[in-house]
């Protein structure tokens, strides 16, 4: 019986060292005052080749709805590669409403959107695509027919894995 006891004991020790994970978490840093501002800059995306970083930028006046708003901002990479220069507005992509980048093809052609371009703030919660034009500029966004998603609370996101093959949904 006391073998037993010891080697249960021994066995449960023995799997917690083993699936016990070490988190590396580094603290964050910004990237100048060419990417990062006094408001809010989350969701970051970057081109494959890293040239291109995608983000959303909350609480700035310059945004499309204004400060209440979120907007996607974009800064493209130094010709030294070791900064990036003055972000800008996506203003292509953006309007009155929540607008944010969820994802982006492994070729930089299609990017994903919150779907934020149905007219209504909220109503039909969604995923849109836009296309990257000859002349480097976005098409209108389309919707992404998802059938029976209905997303029915105020908080939901989406990932859209670059070869475009995965989306993954989060919502209550």
């Amino acid at each position: 019986m006391n073998k037993l006891y010891w080697l249960t004991t021994l066995v449960i020790l023995q799997s917690f060292i083993l699936n016990a994970q070490s988190w590396k978490i580094s603290d964050p840093y910004t990237l100048g005052s060419e990417v990062n501002s006094r408001a809010e800059e989350s969701t970051p995306f970057f081109s494959q080749d890293s040239s291109i970083l995608y983000f959303t930028r909350t609480f700035d006046a310059r945004n499309t709805g204004g400060e209440w708003d979120q907007d996607i901002w974009y800064s493209t990479r130094t010709e030294n590669g070791e900064s990036y220069n003055e972000a800008q507005n996506l203003k292509s992509l953006n309007n009155k409403f929540h607008n944010a980048v969820v994802g982006l093809s492994s070729d930089g052609n299609r990017i994903y959107l919150l779907d934020a371009y149905g007219g209504k703030k909220d109503q039909e919660k969604g995923l849109a695509m836009a296309e990257r034009k000859s002349n480097g500029s976005w098409s209108s966004p389309e919707r992404v027919d998802i059938p029976e998603l209905k997303i029915g609370g105020d908080f939901y996101g989406f990932f859209v894995s670059p070869d475009e093959k995965v989306i993954i949904i989060s919502y209550k």
